[in-house]
């Protein structure tokens, strides 16, 4: 069948744009655009444009798909927080399941990156704090995300990072999404303990995938590199990373013994949970020169409390859905679950803002001016007859 596309409506939506395509359905830039017999104005803080994620349905015939795309509506549902995609609506309208979540204008953190290469320390430790305060926020409620990656991490138009797609997201007391080769996640970012199919994954594997794009993020290039998965799968069981200060040579020497940590193979020589990355990092951003005294007793404790999964068959089920935001296909593996979406816990500790100015989705995606604290000199050079003035910066 024929699927929806820009300027169909899905319910009170306008189909506006195209921001994502995948095998299993699109996600659509839409408008809240109510036809008669409908409210006229939207409902409260409901925002005037979403993005609006639909499945075919076809595909919502098959199980895994359908309880996948359930899944990452109710994970959207359960949580609020500041630093993750906030769920707007959702429903089924005219067969199609669809999601709606706020929109992050700025696109993703893999958009930057693919366009600037790399960037400041100081700015990717600023974003690494906001998505670990999204994965604290995931782990006290007992969900280990498994998919964080630079094409998931979004640069909303309040100058924060947030965390989206919740597809692979699991729930200490849900059943073990599956796929046929036993790992789920996206291969550049996957910890070991996910390359080797281990049932009791707990939140320590999203700090790993942190730590990766952490590293990503300062020296322009991740920590392995590999022609295939497999290549990629036995780097990250087998290969110590490189030290980040050699191939980022201006990054601190803490940041470089953080990411040591998170990117350690045993889970328990990692962090212990997100909030001690988080102060950690904080710490690190808040030194003048980056270096902060004793960081490795910040790094103890007892990792976040989710408990073991239970066992069950693996299936073969296929997905390719839509990131939000992203131009390109969803590159997360097949899955498989068939149990109810999560419900909110209670409410963790309030969440404490992290240091750095309120601008730093725009000035990651703008290519923004340097930190504070960036020192100019004016070289004045003599050059035959003429005189030519060059500025140099010094971060």
């Amino acid at each position: 069948m024929a699927g929806k596309d820009v300027g169909d409506r899905i319910g009170p939506y306008q189909l506006v744009a195209v921001l994502g395509t995948g095998g299993a359905g699109k996600v659509f830039r839409a408008a809240w655009k109510p036809t008669e017999g409908e409210a006229e104005e939207s409902p409260p803080d409901h925002p005037p444009e979403v993005a609006l994620k639909l499945l075919r349905p076809e595909h919502a015939a098959n199980e895994a798909i359908f309880n996948r795309f359930v899944r990452e509506i109710g994970v959207a549902q359960a949580i609020d927080h500041p630093h993750i995609l906030r769920h707007v609506d959702s429903g089924l309208a005219e067969d199609y399941l669809f999601y709606a979540m706020e929109i992050a204008p700025y696109g993703s953190l893999q958009e930057v990156l693919r366009r600037r290469n790399s960037l400041p320390w100081r700015d990717a430790v600023e974003g690494a704090i906001h998505v670990a305060a999204a994965l604290g926020a995931l782990h006290d409620r007992g969900v280990v995300h498994r998919d964080l990656k630079p094409g998931n991490i979004f640069l909303a138009d309040d100058g924060a990072l947030k965390l989206g797609d919740f597809g692979l997201a699991l729930k200490d007391d849900a059943e073990r999404l599956t796929i046929s080769g036993q790992t789920v996640g996206s291969v550049r970012y996957m910890a070991p303990e996910q390359v080797r199919g281990r049932r009791d994954i707990d939140g320590r594997a999203d700090l790993y995938a942190l730590g990766c794009v952490l590293f990503e993020s300062v020296a322009g290039r991740g920590p392995f590199t590999g022609s295939d998965a497999i290549e990629f799968f036995r780097q990250h069981v087998n290969e110590p990373p490189p030290k980040l200060r050699s191939v980022a040579p201006t990054a601190p020497a803490s940041l470089e013994d953080l990411v040591d940590r998170l990117l350690a193979k045993d889970r328990d020589d990692r962090p212990p949970t997100a909030q001690a990355v988080v102060e950690a990092l904080q710490a690190i951003l808040s030194a003048p020169d980056g270096e902060v005294d004793n960081l490795a007793d910040s790094l103890t404790g007892a990792p976040a409390a989710i408990e073991p999964l239970p066992s069950l068959d693996d299936s073969d089920a296929e997905f390719d859905a839509a990131s939000p935001h992203d131009e390109e296909p969803y590159s997360g593996d097949d899955a498989d679950n068939d149990t109810a979406p999560p419900t909110a816990s209670p409410t963790p500790p309030a969440y404490v803002a992290p240091a750095g100015d309120a601008s730093l989705s725009r000035r990651l995606a703008e290519g923004g001016p340097e930190r504070k604290g960036c020192a100019g000199l004016l070289l004045v050079v003599t050059v035959g007859l003429g005189t030519l003035l060059v500025l140099v910066w010094a971060g």
